[in-house]
């Protein structure tokens, strides 16, 4: 801290992080400074908003690769929390550092953690890309799909009396056009 109460003179930006503890000096007048009014500001603010607390601000969702740990940032004097795994079994974890990064992600789900009062819930997922591949692979390796008399079925659809109506009233004014047209 005492870093940060010598940088008064100099007018700059600080981070200071120890123990947990995260925060930044902003060390000049922002109204007597022309950094509100340039593009660089909103991104300056919300990297400051990021860092001092990494999931309020951010816009992704908290999830994780199945088997991958997932970084739990807790508030700084935490020694334990109570994870709520996806089969809704509770664990009780010691919190050796902050951020702790939470190991046992290996069930895909939503996990809920417990820290006192807070409530925090993250999803585990596959994160697969042939999960989400929709495309119909018509040949086997090497051979032909057959796909002859495979799931053929007649569905019956309900005529659309729209396009009738619109049949009805072309058919009605070609005829009435033809009328007018053969008149004395």
């Amino acid at each position: 801290m005492k870093a940060l109460l010598e940088a008064r003179n100099q007018g700059l930006i600080y981070a200071y992080e120890k123990e947990g503890l995260r925060a930044i000096l902003i060390n000049f007048d922002l109204k007597q400074s022309d950094l509100p009014f340039r593009v660089a500001f909103p991104v300056l603010m919300t990297n400051c908003f990021k860092w001092l607390s990494p999931y309020q601000f951010s816009s992704a969702p908290l999830q994780v690769k199945a088997g991958e740990p997932f970084p739990l940032y807790l508030r700084p004097a935490t020694q334990s929390v109570s994870i709520g795994l996806p089969s809704g079994k509770w664990v009780k974890q010691s919190v050796p550092s902050n951020p702790f990064p939470y190991p046992h992600t290996e069930k895909v789900g939503i996990y809920t953690v417990l820290e006192k009062e807070k409530r925090t819930h993250f999803a585990v997922n596959l994160f697969d890309e042939s999960e989400s591949n929709i495309r119909v692979d018509l040949s086997g390796p090497g051979k032909q799909a057959d796909w002859t008399g495979v799931g053929k079925e007649t569905i019956r659809t309900p005529v659309q009396t729209w396009f009738l109506v619109l049949l009805g009233t072309v058919i009605l004014l070609v005829v009435e056009f033809f009328i007018w047209l053969n008149r004395p």
